[in-house]
């Protein structure tokens, strides 16, 4: 079976089974999870070696949730270890990801500038994106290549209201109103060109 298929279908299994009440929180239980696992080489290796006990890996997963996690995600750990999935991690991890934000609203935009923005821009920009597209999760991008302004990307739309595109519409304009000038002054009757 493919990977992607495998880590998909794991990864729905999860989020199906949250509630509206327990999904930030088993959501973040997981995340923690995932990062402590990349982090650590020893949990890797336990965790993934199969000749290392269930029982001594659902101790090490005890320890590592310290009663603090929510049940679900430590029981979805279990699991993944228990059927030997824990390598396919990664893949699960992008997976629920995904399902997590479709299922809370949470939309992707890119906003790329030419110098980091200050925490001002930075709580009004967002402002201003929340009041038009609703939850977002906004990843910030250094691109000196447009000189200034903003270019802000959402899923197939892209609004470039950066100085390197203005110029070049300017240049644009420019060219057009030169190229209806000069063919104006050709049409001119008394002119012979």
């Amino acid at each position: 079976m493919n990977d992607k298929i495998i880590a998909r279908r794991y990864a729905a299994s999860f989020i199906e089974s949250t509630s509206e009440y327990n999904i930030d929180e088993s959501y973040g239980d997981f995340q923690a999870f995932v990062k402590a696992y990349y982090e650590s080489e020893e949990v890797r290796y336990i965790l993934s070696h199969p000749e290392i006990s269930f029982l001594k890996k659902l101790d090490l997963i005890t320890k590592l949730f310290k009663d603090k996690g929510h049940r679900l995600a430590r029981n979805f750990i279990c699991v993944l270890v228990k059927r030997q999935r824990i390598n396919y991690l990664k893949k699960i991890e992008k997976e629920v990801r995904a399902l997590y934000r479709k299922k809370k609203g949470i939309r992707d935009i890119v906003v790329k500038s030419a110098v980091p923005l200050n925490e001002k821009e930075r709580i009004r920009l967002r402002a201003l994106l929340e009041q038009k597209f609703g939850l977002l999760d906004i990843n910030e991008e250094v691109d000196e290549s447009i000189i200034g302004g903003l270019i802000i990307s959402f899923e197939d739309q892209v609004l470039d209201e950066s100085i390197q595109y203005r110029l070049k519409k300017l240049k644009e304009l420019m060219t057009k109103i030169d190229n209806e000038w000069l063919a104006e002054l050709i049409d001119q009757p008394g002119l012979a060109i």
